[in-house]
Protein backbone atom coordinates (compact mmCIF):
# COMPACT_ATOMS: atom_id res chain seq x y z
CA UNK A 1 0.00 0.00 0.00
CA UNK A 2 2.91 2.21 0.81
CA UNK A 3 4.52 1.61 -2.46
CA UNK A 4 1.47 2.44 -4.16
CA UNK A 5 1.26 5.81 -2.76
CA UNK A 6 4.56 6.88 -3.39
CA UNK A 7 4.34 6.33 -7.10
CA UNK A 8 1.27 7.97 -7.62
CA UNK A 9 2.78 11.24 -5.83
CA UNK A 10 5.48 11.02 -8.41
CA UNK A 11 2.88 10.84 -11.31
CA UNK A 12 1.35 14.02 -9.82
CA UNK A 13 4.24 16.03 -9.64
CA UNK A 14 5.75 15.11 -12.91
CA UNK A 15 1.94 16.03 -14.24
CA UNK A 16 2.50 19.48 -12.67
CA UNK A 17 5.81 20.28 -13.74
CA UNK A 18 4.56 18.87 -17.33
CA UNK A 19 1.44 21.26 -17.04
CA UNK A 20 3.92 24.43 -15.82
CA UNK A 21 6.41 24.32 -18.73
CA UNK A 22 6.27 26.89 -21.49
CA UNK A 23 6.18 25.48 -25.24
CA UNK A 24 9.83 26.57 -26.75
CA UNK A 25 8.13 28.63 -29.31
CA UNK A 26 6.41 30.41 -26.83
CA UNK A 27 9.00 31.52 -24.56
CA UNK A 28 11.50 32.01 -27.39
CA UNK A 29 8.92 34.51 -28.94
CA UNK A 30 8.43 36.00 -24.79
CA UNK A 31 12.49 35.76 -24.97
CA UNK A 32 12.59 37.99 -27.96
CA UNK A 33 10.79 40.67 -26.93
CA UNK A 34 12.76 41.15 -24.11
CA UNK A 35 15.93 41.35 -25.77
CA UNK A 36 14.34 44.42 -28.42
CA UNK A 37 15.01 46.39 -25.25
CA UNK A 38 11.15 47.88 -25.27
CA UNK A 39 9.49 47.23 -22.44
CA UNK A 40 5.77 47.73 -24.13
CA UNK A 41 6.79 45.34 -26.33
CA UNK A 42 7.51 42.96 -23.62
CA UNK A 43 4.35 43.67 -21.84
CA UNK A 44 2.52 43.20 -25.60
CA UNK A 45 4.00 40.13 -25.70
CA UNK A 46 3.53 38.55 -22.18
CA UNK A 47 -0.24 39.79 -22.58
CA UNK A 48 -0.91 37.70 -25.70
CA UNK A 49 0.72 34.95 -24.11
CA UNK A 50 -1.66 34.70 -21.33
CA UNK A 51 -4.93 34.97 -23.33
CA UNK A 52 -3.31 32.24 -25.65
CA UNK A 53 -2.30 30.50 -22.43
CA UNK A 54 -4.65 31.11 -19.49
CA UNK A 55 -3.33 27.75 -18.01
CA UNK A 56 -0.20 28.71 -17.65
CA UNK A 57 -0.16 32.79 -16.31
CA UNK A 58 1.92 32.10 -13.72
CA UNK A 59 4.48 30.65 -15.68
CA UNK A 60 4.30 33.54 -18.05
CA UNK A 61 4.16 36.19 -15.34
CA UNK A 62 7.66 34.50 -13.89
CA UNK A 63 9.17 34.74 -16.80
CA UNK A 64 7.86 38.20 -18.12
CA UNK A 65 9.00 39.54 -14.35
CA UNK A 66 12.61 37.63 -14.92
CA UNK A 67 13.26 39.45 -18.24
CA UNK A 68 11.88 42.80 -17.30
CA UNK A 69 15.27 44.54 -16.14
CA UNK A 70 16.59 42.75 -19.54
CA UNK A 71 13.61 44.64 -22.06
CA UNK A 72 14.22 48.57 -19.22
CA UNK A 73 15.08 51.16 -21.87
CA UNK A 74 19.42 52.01 -20.88
CA UNK A 75 19.45 55.47 -19.18
CA UNK A 76 20.22 58.56 -21.38
CA UNK A 77 23.66 59.01 -21.49
CA UNK A 78 24.35 62.33 -19.33
CA UNK A 79 24.68 65.87 -20.75
CA UNK A 80 28.15 66.97 -22.23
CA UNK A 81 28.98 70.18 -21.54
CA UNK A 82 29.86 72.16 -24.64
CA UNK A 83 32.15 75.16 -24.08
CA UNK A 84 32.39 77.67 -26.54
CA UNK A 85 35.66 79.46 -26.90
CA UNK A 86 35.31 82.57 -28.30
CA UNK A 87 36.89 83.01 -31.94
CA UNK A 88 40.49 85.12 -31.25
CA UNK A 89 40.17 88.38 -32.33
CA UNK A 90 41.31 88.71 -36.75
CA UNK A 91 44.92 90.32 -36.28
CA UNK A 92 44.63 93.88 -38.05
CA UNK A 93 47.31 93.77 -40.83
CA UNK A 94 50.36 95.56 -40.32
CA UNK A 95 50.66 98.80 -41.98
CA UNK A 96 52.73 99.06 -45.21
CA UNK A 97 54.84 101.71 -47.16
CA UNK A 98 52.61 102.43 -50.23
CA UNK A 99 53.65 104.95 -52.66
CA UNK A 100 54.66 105.69 -56.97
CA UNK A 101 57.16 106.06 -58.84
CA UNK A 102 57.36 108.48 -61.87
CA UNK A 103 59.22 109.07 -65.16
CA UNK A 104 58.92 111.42 -67.87
CA UNK A 105 60.05 114.73 -69.38
CA UNK A 106 60.37 118.42 -68.44
CA UNK A 107 60.82 121.97 -69.86
CA UNK A 108 62.13 124.51 -67.06
CA UNK A 109 61.77 128.25 -68.23
CA UNK A 110 63.45 131.28 -65.87
CA UNK A 111 67.08 130.99 -65.01
CA UNK A 112 67.63 128.40 -67.97
CA UNK A 113 65.32 127.58 -70.87
CA UNK A 114 66.17 123.60 -71.85
CA UNK A 115 64.55 120.03 -72.21
CA UNK A 116 65.61 117.16 -70.06
CA UNK A 117 64.32 114.37 -68.25
CA UNK A 118 62.28 113.96 -64.65
CA UNK A 119 62.42 111.03 -61.95
CA UNK A 120 60.39 110.66 -58.59
CA UNK A 121 59.34 109.05 -56.15
CA UNK A 122 56.87 108.88 -53.17
CA UNK A 123 56.48 106.16 -50.33
CA UNK A 124 53.98 106.99 -47.36
CA UNK A 125 53.12 104.67 -44.58
CA UNK A 126 50.06 105.43 -42.21
CA UNK A 127 49.18 103.67 -38.96
CA UNK A 128 46.48 105.06 -36.25
CA UNK A 129 48.90 107.23 -34.75
CA UNK A 130 52.08 107.74 -36.58
CA UNK A 131 52.36 108.38 -40.57
CA UNK A 132 55.64 109.04 -42.24
CA UNK A 133 56.10 110.36 -45.83
CA UNK A 134 59.45 110.33 -48.03
CA UNK A 135 59.77 111.94 -50.89
CA UNK A 136 62.82 112.26 -53.53
CA UNK A 137 62.45 114.01 -57.17
CA UNK A 138 65.60 114.94 -59.90
CA UNK A 139 65.28 116.44 -63.05
CA UNK A 140 68.37 117.18 -65.22
CA UNK A 141 69.01 118.26 -68.96
CA UNK A 142 72.18 119.01 -70.93
CA UNK A 143 72.41 121.46 -73.70
CA UNK A 144 75.44 121.42 -75.99
CA UNK A 145 77.09 119.03 -73.96
CA UNK A 146 77.21 121.55 -71.38
CA UNK A 147 74.23 120.60 -67.73
CA UNK A 148 71.23 123.71 -68.07
CA UNK A 149 69.52 122.00 -65.21
CA UNK A 150 70.21 119.73 -62.44
CA UNK A 151 68.20 120.15 -59.62
CA UNK A 152 67.57 117.37 -56.69
CA UNK A 153 65.45 117.11 -53.91
CA UNK A 154 64.89 114.59 -51.10
CA UNK A 155 62.49 114.92 -47.95
CA UNK A 156 60.90 112.88 -45.25
CA UNK A 157 58.41 113.70 -43.09
CA UNK A 158 56.41 112.18 -39.87
CA UNK A 159 53.13 112.88 -38.38
CA UNK A 160 51.53 112.23 -34.85
CA UNK A 161 47.95 111.99 -33.82
CA UNK A 162 47.33 114.64 -31.06
CA UNK A 163 43.69 114.30 -31.12
CA UNK A 164 40.71 114.86 -33.24
CA UNK A 165 42.46 116.37 -36.73
CA UNK A 166 45.43 117.76 -35.42
CA UNK A 167 48.88 116.52 -35.68
CA UNK A 168 52.59 117.30 -34.73
CA UNK A 169 54.96 116.58 -37.14
CA UNK A 170 58.71 117.18 -38.29
CA UNK A 171 60.12 117.45 -41.38
CA UNK A 172 63.91 117.83 -43.12
CA UNK A 173 64.77 117.80 -46.44
CA UNK A 174 67.94 118.08 -48.53
CA UNK A 175 68.25 119.58 -52.04
CA UNK A 176 70.50 121.33 -54.53
CA UNK A 177 70.16 123.14 -57.71
CA UNK A 178 73.65 124.91 -58.46
CA UNK A 179 71.74 126.60 -61.54
CA UNK A 180 69.32 127.90 -58.84
CA UNK A 181 72.53 129.35 -57.02
CA UNK A 182 72.96 126.82 -54.04
CA UNK A 183 75.34 124.07 -53.89
CA UNK A 184 72.98 122.45 -51.29
CA UNK A 185 70.82 123.48 -48.75
CA UNK A 186 69.11 121.58 -45.25
CA UNK A 187 65.90 122.67 -43.98
CA UNK A 188 64.32 121.33 -40.93
CA UNK A 189 61.14 122.28 -39.24
CA UNK A 190 58.89 121.23 -36.25
CA UNK A 191 55.49 122.14 -35.90
CA UNK A 192 51.31 121.24 -36.12
CA UNK A 193 49.22 120.81 -38.93
CA UNK A 194 45.41 119.76 -39.06
CA UNK A 195 43.16 118.38 -41.20
CA UNK A 196 40.71 120.65 -42.19
CA UNK A 197 38.87 119.10 -44.64
CA UNK A 198 39.11 115.25 -44.69
CA UNK A 199 36.39 113.62 -47.19
CA UNK A 200 36.51 111.00 -49.95
CA UNK A 201 36.84 113.10 -52.63
CA UNK A 202 38.81 116.40 -50.76
CA UNK A 203 41.72 116.53 -48.48
CA UNK A 204 42.87 120.19 -47.37
CA UNK A 205 45.67 119.70 -44.98
CA UNK A 206 47.53 123.17 -42.91
CA UNK A 207 50.83 123.18 -41.23
CA UNK A 208 52.96 125.29 -39.82
CA UNK A 209 55.75 125.81 -36.80
CA UNK A 210 59.46 127.23 -36.68
CA UNK A 211 62.16 126.15 -38.84
CA UNK A 212 65.90 125.99 -39.11
CA UNK A 213 67.76 126.15 -42.70
CA UNK A 214 71.42 125.90 -43.66
CA UNK A 215 72.91 127.15 -47.33
CA UNK A 216 75.95 126.86 -49.11
CA UNK A 217 75.68 129.06 -52.13
CA UNK A 218 77.73 128.54 -55.46
CA UNK A 219 79.69 131.55 -54.67
CA UNK A 220 81.36 129.80 -51.75
CA UNK A 221 79.04 131.93 -49.32
CA UNK A 222 77.19 130.03 -46.46
CA UNK A 223 74.33 131.11 -44.82
CA UNK A 224 72.25 129.79 -41.67
CA UNK A 225 69.11 131.39 -40.68
CA UNK A 226 65.88 130.89 -38.54
CA UNK A 227 62.74 130.50 -40.49
CA UNK A 228 58.96 129.91 -40.53
CA UNK A 229 57.60 127.00 -42.13
CA UNK A 230 54.12 127.41 -43.25
CA UNK A 231 52.70 124.54 -46.00
CA UNK A 232 48.83 123.78 -47.64
CA UNK A 233 47.94 120.20 -49.14
CA UNK A 234 45.18 119.64 -51.13
CA UNK A 235 43.74 116.91 -53.12
CA UNK A 236 40.41 116.87 -55.41
CA UNK A 237 39.38 113.30 -56.38
CA UNK A 238 36.22 114.22 -58.88
CA UNK A 239 35.68 110.73 -60.06
CA UNK A 240 37.42 107.74 -59.82
CA UNK A 241 41.35 107.38 -61.27
CA UNK A 242 41.41 111.26 -61.89
CA UNK A 243 43.06 113.31 -59.51
CA UNK A 244 43.97 117.23 -58.79
CA UNK A 245 46.39 117.77 -56.51
CA UNK A 246 48.94 120.91 -54.92
CA UNK A 247 51.08 121.09 -52.74
CA UNK A 248 52.92 124.44 -51.32
CA UNK A 249 55.75 124.62 -48.70
CA UNK A 250 57.34 128.30 -47.92
CA UNK A 251 60.60 129.18 -45.94
CA UNK A 252 59.58 132.54 -44.56
CA UNK A 253 63.55 134.01 -43.35
CA UNK A 254 65.32 137.70 -43.19
CA UNK A 255 67.53 137.15 -46.01
CA UNK A 256 65.81 134.91 -48.75
CA UNK A 257 62.51 133.13 -48.61
CA UNK A 258 61.18 130.68 -49.96
CA UNK A 259 58.30 129.52 -52.26
CA UNK A 260 57.92 125.83 -54.11
CA UNK A 261 54.24 125.26 -55.52
CA UNK A 262 53.61 121.98 -57.53
CA UNK A 263 50.23 121.52 -59.15
CA UNK A 264 49.52 117.83 -60.33
CA UNK A 265 46.79 116.40 -62.74
CA UNK A 266 46.65 112.59 -62.63
CA UNK A 267 44.95 110.33 -65.31
CA UNK A 268 44.86 106.70 -64.33
CA UNK A 269 45.57 104.61 -67.38
CA UNK A 270 45.55 100.86 -66.52
CA UNK A 271 45.96 98.98 -63.71
CA UNK A 272 48.71 101.00 -61.76
CA UNK A 273 49.35 103.07 -64.28
CA UNK A 274 48.68 106.69 -64.68
CA UNK A 275 49.70 109.68 -66.41
CA UNK A 276 50.29 113.01 -64.37
CA UNK A 277 50.96 116.52 -65.71
CA UNK A 278 52.25 118.54 -62.96
CA UNK A 279 54.03 122.41 -62.80
CA UNK A 280 56.43 123.36 -59.96
CA UNK A 281 56.81 127.18 -59.51
CA UNK A 282 60.28 127.93 -57.39
CA UNK A 283 60.56 131.47 -56.05
CA UNK A 284 63.41 132.78 -54.11
CA UNK A 285 63.05 136.44 -52.68
CA UNK A 286 66.36 137.20 -52.83
CA UNK A 287 68.86 134.94 -55.14
CA UNK A 288 72.31 135.44 -55.81
CA UNK A 289 72.77 138.48 -58.54
CA UNK A 290 71.97 138.36 -61.44
CA UNK A 291 70.11 134.93 -61.57
CA UNK A 292 66.22 135.40 -61.83
CA UNK A 293 63.57 134.67 -59.06
CA UNK A 294 61.36 132.48 -60.26
CA UNK A 295 61.68 128.76 -62.28
CA UNK A 296 58.86 127.26 -63.42
CA UNK A 297 59.20 123.22 -64.49
CA UNK A 298 56.44 121.65 -66.20
CA UNK A 299 56.89 117.65 -66.37
CA UNK A 300 54.81 114.88 -68.09
CA UNK A 301 55.30 111.58 -66.55
CA UNK A 302 53.99 108.16 -66.64
CA UNK A 303 53.35 107.03 -62.88
CA UNK A 304 53.21 103.38 -61.94
CA UNK A 305 51.74 103.06 -57.98
CA UNK A 306 52.36 100.07 -55.94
Amino acid sequence: MRATGIIVTTLLLGTAAHAQALPESLEKMIRAAAESGDPRLLETTAGLARKTHPEQIGEIDRLAAELAPQAAPEPPPPPVAVVVLPEPPTPKPSAVWKGEARAGGSLTTGNNDSVGATLGLSLARETPLWRNEFKASGDYSKENGLVSRERYLVSHQVNRRIGGRAYALAVASWEQDRIGGFDRRFSEALGVGVSAIDRPDLDLDLEGGPGWRQTWFVDGAEEETLAWRAAVKAAWRPRDGVSLTNETTTYLQDENSTLASTTALTFKLIGNLSTQASVLVKHETSPPIPLEKTDTTTRMSVVYAF
